[in-house]
């Protein structure tokens, strides 16, 4: 089955480097069928970061409490 130019899959972000590489469209291709599609910014849900953790560790407050530190299990101790 082939993949035509009017088939949302073609413009595929996974697909378009390969696509651009093997000269199957060009940059100026692309950026045409952009302008082409639709805004879904209407779409889009409201996010509530109120709840997000500021901290700039990787773990979540609550968790920090119940994991064991660094070189607890004799693995990175240093």
């Amino acid at each position: 089955m082939t993949i035509t130019r009017d088939d949302p899959r073609f413009w595929d972000v996974r697909t378009l480097q390969r696509r651009l590489r093997k000269g199957q469209i060009t940059k100026k291709d692309y950026e045409k069928y952009l302008k082409t599609i639709a805004d879904a910014a209407e779409k889009q849900a409201p996010i509530d970061l109120s709840s997000v953790d500021d901290d700039e560790d990787d773990y979540d407050d609550a968790d920090e409490a119940d994991e064991p530190g660094p070189g607890t299990n004799g693995v990175h101790s240093e």
